[in-house]
């Protein structure tokens, strides 16, 4: 997981499968972002984060989403930005 530090609204980028390390692949856009406060969530397998040997469904990774986010304190609302895959984990954790 990657915070920029900064105020203003929380934007939330989440990556696609297959993306090696989300942190970099995000970091033009978090640069173009600089007035807002983004969080670059790594999903277990990527980047930095641990490995898990857990069944990886959209329930499973918007749970864990939904933990991870609960522990940064993230002030809400927050924009979820998904890409690729990740569009369905926003969608299965928005409509919980």
């Amino acid at each position: 997981m990657y915070r920029n530090g900064h105020a203003g609204q929380s934007i939330v980028l989440l990556s696609g499968l297959g993306t090696a390390a989300p942190v970099l692949d995000f970091a033009p856009l978090i640069r173009e972002l600089g007035d807002f406060n983004v969080t670059v969530v790594e999903g277990f397998g990527y980047g930095y984060s641990d490995l898990s040997a857990s069944e990886r469904t959209n329930k499973k990774h918007s749970t864990e989403l939904h933990e991870a986010l609960g522990k940064l304190g993230l002030a809400r609302p927050y924009v979820l930005a998904g890409h690729s895959i990740a569009g369905f984990y926003m969608l299965d954790y928005t409509n919980r």
